[in-house]
């Protein structure tokens, strides 16, 4: 995948393009939080959506506490789908402007 993007304060887009990926298999986007830098982790703050269409956009309104400066999203592979040699969207964590 290349880089998801989101932007805080009112409703705001996640875009994101896969290559190689199913055309019938949906994606799950998570909201992210950074907890440590070395080494680099991440905690699920929630997921936004689940098994969603893989149409490169989805709209995303922030909640109260989703405004630090610390959030990422990331697009992951579906679990509705049967991939058969496993699945891994190798793209990085995009961090929340």
């Amino acid at each position: 995948t290349s880089p998801a993007s989101a932007v805080l304060a009112g409703a705001k887009n996640i875009n994101w393009q896969t290559a190689n990926y199913p055309a019938n298999a949906g994606v799950n986007i998570n909201l992210i939080r950074k907890i440590s830098d070395s080494p680099r982790e991440f905690t699920l703050v929630r997921t936004l959506e689940t098994d969603t269409a893989n149409d490169g956009q989805e709209t995303w309104i922030p909640q109260n506490g989703e405004n630090t400066n610390n959030l990422y999203v990331e697009v992951t592979c579906s679990n509705n789908y049967q991939f058969q040699a496993g699945c891994s969207l190798s793209s990085e964590p995009i961090k929340v402007n």
